[in-house]
């Protein structure tokens, strides 16, 4: 997904069946965006993603958002953040899109 966020003009819509998978790394993404260009929308954005993925999967969908989401936390430093170059004002505002896209669907 790193790859299709940097070089992509726009993101395709997500593939049936990949939703948690690509939502959760969406969360990841859009907290290094919110860390280096300030983007705290794209963090709500890519948590509700989340959720509305989990609540077609999953049985207990709120738990398992705020499980997801404490583990994107944890797993992005601000030294992380600092070294994902790949993570600049283009890429953010191209994943922001997708994530207000896939949330409208």
């Amino acid at each position: 997904m790193t790859a299709s966020v940097v070089s992509a003009k726009e993101l395709p819509p997500i593939p049936e069946g990949s939703g948690l998978g690509v939502a959760s790394t969406s969360m990841v993404f859009a907290i290094v965006c919110d860390m280096r260009h300030r983007r705290p929308q794209m963090v709500v954005d890519a948590k509700n993603l989340f959720l509305k993925f989990a609540r077609k999967d999953l049985k207990d969908p709120e738990v398992a958002t705020e499980r997801a989401f404490k583990e994107a936390r944890r797993g992005v430093t601000p030294s992380h953040a600092t070294a994902a170059n790949q993570h600049t004002v283009e890429s953010c505002d191209r994943l922001a899109r997708m994530l207000k896209r896939e949330l409208s669907r």
